[in-house]
């Protein structure tokens, strides 16, 4: 996650001729806009300093996360608020999915032109087909493969984070009635 230094955050701006508040001075030349978040110094002129503006309110609750970019073409918004996600158009919102756990961060990141979102419980995947999140499905690895059901074997594939299950395969000559599970 980026972190914002405030002391860098900005480009000092200092304006020299300020006519006043309310005032279109020579301070300002064609095609700038009015100034907006400055402050009036001792000798009169402007400063600008480092601020944020409210760019979105949400009645929905708390915002635990949001989302801005392009996906496949399209141009997508959205935000975690309580336990709902919201999807922003440029006049409505509308819930697209419900998750497990109302509290918390929430992040969102992409991989391979697909949107997944972490809300500390589960993972979602964006399935633009269906315009809804869903819980995520990882690959479940082939953990063992040809194992002693007594004494197991090497491991073939690695754990994979994204799931909580793995595949065992057992080799047996004699049809052996008892298998030794790994991790227990």
């Amino acid at each position: 996650m980026s972190k914002i230094n405030p002391k860098r955050a900005y480009v000092k701006e200092i304006i020299e001729n300020f006519d006043g508040i309310g005032a279109r001075g020579e301070a300002l030349h064609e095609g700038e806009q009015t100034p907006v978040n400055f402050r009036i110094r001792e000798d009169g002129s402007l400063e600008k300093r480092c601020g944020w503006r409210v760019y979105e309110s949400f009645d929905e609750g708390k915002i635990r996360g949001i989302w801005q970019g392009i996906l496949n073409g399209e141009a997508l918004r959205f935000a975690v608020c309580g336990n709902g996600v919201l999807q922003i158009t440029s006049n409505r919102r509308i819930k697209v999915a419900t998750l497990a756990t109302n509290t918390g961060a929430a992040s969102f990141f992409c991989f391979c032109s697909t949107l997944y979102l972490m809300d500390g419980h589960s993972i979602y995947v964006w399935d633009s087909q269906l315009l809804t999140f869903r819980k995520a499905e990882g690959y479940v690895p082939l953990y063992g493969q040809n194992w002693d059901p007594i004494s197991l074997g090497e491991v073939h594939e690695n754990l994979n984070l994204f799931t909580n299950r793995i595949r065992v395969h057992y080799y047996t000559r004699d049809a052996a009635t008892q298998f030794r599970l790994p991790f227990y």
